[in-house]
């Protein structure tokens, strides 16, 4: 075993219980982050925990990966270092950083059919019926017949059209496009060399299987539906997950799609994979896509309160350790949520109650000014739920979308200042 491990995580590591996750462990670690996990792991006094705490990011993917190798050079290079991460943005900076001094792990051959979403798709090109049709955008080929080529898209996506750059996350660059005069302005508004695909939009409820999987052994798994579409999250509805019981049908379903699905992916690396997948009324289920990290934003939450493990950090106490830990479960089912920010003047805050089911919610931001929710950053609370009794969980669940704890200055549309609801669509993961 290696005695170096270098953890590569640009944002968010300083919500990981980092005592928690390298308790034990017998290697030496080493941290490149962002400046706001520096600063906050000196306020816990978490900073000796490490042999070193570098803030490489915010830098250019160049920058941070020459940091990193003149630090990979240092420790050893090959047989002495480990390097790994668990955010979407770095694993294909890990992938190339192995690559280029012979450590272990994936290479970034692995890794491109979890980051880029029409390798994804052709990965599964052997079962179009999984699929949702979809073409790459060809911004040559609009541009040499606009007119054409929008009809081309229409023709063979319908409308509306979702257009996202293939390797992102977390609603970043999407676009619903519900004309073809729209498909127009977005294709004429386009600037850099980002690739973008188009989407034919589908309406039926979204769903996330993620799983937790070691020398290629799946150890541990959940089912959950969201409540929303992800990027309703910016339109003032609630982000939210429900764990879905073992004897429902769509369980069943899904965990035997989601098997199906992780097959055409092998070999599968260590770590956490996160598959979304829209569910339809008759049963079908379309491939959204996969991605070889942890869940983000509220998911972790839940599955630690059913499971008792943290999914921020099981990836690296797989490789410190060889098993995540893991605390007593609340409930046999969970339930999550996040509040955005709506725009306008914050005069109270709305008292939450279920009808059966056992919750805590966190208020982040009360009385007050809010802008309108612009990231998944804006949040006012979150909310926990948690019972034995799948269907009383349920309905507290379904019962989310009438309910915002902000109560708003003046006449405001929807419950509590919320959006009134909308069907379910097309909305990317995190």
């Amino acid at each position: 075993m290696a005695e170096n491990v270098l953890i590569v995580q640009n944002r968010n590591a300083h919500a990981i219980d980092w005592p928690q996750a390298l308790a034990g462990a017998s290697q030496r670690v080493f941290l490149v982050c962002d400046r706001l996990t520096e600063q906050r792991l000196a306020e816990r006094g978490w900073t000796p925990l490490f042999q070193e705490v570098h803030a490489a990011f915010p830098g250019t993917p160049a920058e941070v990966k020459a940091f990193a190798g003149r630090m990979i050079h240092r420790l050893g290079g090959a047989g002495q270092v480990i390097v790994c991460s668990n955010h979407e943005d770095d694993v294909e900076l890990c992938a190339s950083l192995r690559e280029q001094y012979g450590l272990p792990g994936p290479q970034p051959g692995d890794v491109a059919r979890f980051r880029d979403k029409l390798v994804m798709k052709h990965r599964l090109a052997a079962h179009p019926e999984w699929l949702p049709r979809y073409l790459r955008f060809e911004p040559h080929a609009y541009a040499a017949g606009p007119a054409a080529y929008a009809r081309h898209a229409v023709e063979r996506l319908g409308l509306p059209i979702f257009a996202k750059p293939i390797n992102a996350a977390g609603s970043q660059g999407t676009c619903l496009l519900e004309t073809e005069a729209a498909l127009h302005a977005w294709a004429q508004g386009l600037t850099g060399d980002t690739v973008y695909e188009l989407d034919e939009f589908l309406s039926a409820p979204l769903y996330h299987c993620d799983f937790l999987v070691a020398g290629g052994r799946i150890l541990d798994r959940h089912v959950s539906r969201y409540l929303y579409p992800n990027g309703d999250f910016l339109q003032g509805k609630p982000l939210g997950s429900v764990t879905l019981a073992e004897t429902e049908e769509a369980y069943r379903s899904l965990s035997g799609f989601s098997l199906q699905v992780l097959e055409a992916f092998q070999p599968l690396p260590d770590g956490a994979l996160h598959l979304e997948v829209f569910r339809f009324p008759n049963g079908d289920c379309r491939f959204l896509e996969i991605a070889c990290r942890a869940p983000g934003a509220h998911i972790p939450a839940l599955y630690k309160a059913q499971c008792g493990i943290d999914y921020r950090s099981a990836p690296y106490e797989l490789v410190l350790k060889g098993a995540p830990h893991q605390t007593p479960p609340l409930g046999r089912y969970c339930a999550t949520a996040w509040f955005p920010f709506l725009p306008g003047t914050v005069v109270g805050v709305r008292e939450y109650r279920s009808s059966g089911s056992q919750f805590s919610m966190n208020v982040l931001r009360g009385a007050g000014a809010l802008p309108r929710a612009g990231s998944l950053a804006d949040r006012m609370a979150e909310l926990l739920l948690w019972s034995d009794d799948a269907q009383q969980l349920q309905a507290d669940f379904e019962a989310l979308r009438e309910f915002h704890p902000a109560i708003l200055a003046g006449p405001a549309p929807g419950a509590g200042g919320q959006a009134p609801a909308a069907p379910e669509g097309h909305g990317p993961p995190r």
